[in-house]
């Protein structure tokens, strides 16, 4: 197991976690560099972020959106969805793309009012 520090608005502070190879939601307390760790572990990845209200209200009124962004892209890109609680339907989507799985590594990354686990629960590959 590999440590790695990561800034956050408390300074730094070690973190461990390896990323599966698959997909996952990523969950953790405001301010715990959850988006920043996704901007730079995954800098080539489609990003979708929901801060932008613009973007939040687009998915909140069409998740079924995210199937062509998603379907459009080649087997194995990583797509990140920060701030994916804006837009809560779009967790169903999510669902269905890696049931469907053809290669797509979503990372929904998630901030919750609470502070849940550093990393929520890993879904299983599926077929």
């Amino acid at each position: 197991m590999r440590h790695r520090h990561i800034a956050s608005q408390s300074g730094v502070c070690r973190a461990i976690f390896d990323p599966p190879g698959q997909s996952y939601y990523l969950f953790g307390p405001r301010g715990t560099g959850k988006s920043a760790w996704t901007q730079r572990r995954y800098r080539d990845g489609v990003r979708i972020d929901l801060l932008h209200p613009a973007t939040a209200q687009r998915y909140r009124a069409h998740p079924e959106r995210l199937f062509d962004v998603v379907r459009a892209q080649p087997d194995g890109q990583v797509i990140v969805i920060d701030e994916v609680q804006r837009a809560p339907a779009l967790l169903t989507a999510v669902h269905a793309l890696i049931e469907e799985r053809r290669g797509w590594r979503p990372v929904p990354a998630v901030r919750p009012l609470s502070a849940p686990a550093a990393s929520g629960p890993r879904l299983p590959a599926s077929r």
